[in-house]
């Protein structure tokens, strides 16, 4: 049997307003993936449902999924709240493939509160769709920087790690058709712009310029 060892990524998050422990409505937005472990892991990852790939402004695969909405909120040095996606008819996400196994993530919700990334998960090797599963945790830092106002600027810029959950490592391996699975391995970066007031659609337009600067700015902190 193969064995495959996974890691994390670190998750950008610019996101969601209010005053301190005032929840904010996000209305939408777009949350940008970069995935930077293909070459390493092997897989090959692709877009799903009406996922927006940008990879011509970098040497590995970017992404943006629109954001649906629920509220985050801003409380001291912590972050509340949820921020879910998934497109108009749900389904927007990212397929990761390996060898002749596939694993749909889907619907993606990030969860402050349990400081963990949930997705509907479906593949190759799974009967049918598992809802809601807990694919990813991260941790989130003790102190932000600066003085922040409200959750837009606490999340402004903000570069979170995440790995896989442990509880759920078998999940994944067998929708991937492996043996084992660890969550010790950077799989990309995630940054989110969630706002409280609509953007057309076509401001994704400008995505990739967006996707483009922000990986500039990690480059050049680095």
């Amino acid at each position: 049997m193969k064995k495959l060892l996974l890691t994390t990524a670190a998750l950008t998050l610019a996101s969601a307003g209010l005053s301190a422990a005032n929840a904010a409505t996000v209305l939408n937005g777009q949350t940008t993936i970069r995935i930077t472990a293909n070459e390493d892991l092997g897989t090959r990852t692709d877009p799903l449902g009406e996922t927006n790939e940008f990879s011509e402004v970098a040497s590995q695969p970017v992404y943006t999924i629109m954001i649906d909405g629920d509220e985050i909120e801003l409380s001291g040095e912590d972050v509340s709240g949820t921020l879910t996606h998934g497109g108009n008819g749900g389904g927007d996400g990212i397929a990761i493939t390996l060898g002749d196994s596939t694993v749909n993530l889907t619907n993606f919700t990030i969860d402050y509160d349990a400081n963990e990334i949930f997705a509907d998960v479906s593949g190759t090797n799974l009967i049918g769709t598992v809802d809601g599963l807990s694919v990813f945790e991260f941790d989130f830092p003790d102190e932000l920087v600066g003085d922040p106002e409200d959750a837009f600027d606490a999340l402004d810029d903000l570069n979170l790690d995440f790995t896989f959950t442990d509880a759920n490592l078998a999940t994944i391996a067998a929708a991937l058709g492996v043996e084992e699975v660890s969550g010790e391995f950077v799989i990309g970066n995630f940054a989110t712009n969630p706002t409280a007031v609509p953007v057309p659609g076509a401001a994704l337009l400008f995505a990739p310029v967006a996707a483009g600067l922000w990986m500039r700015r990690r480059q050049n902190a680095a």
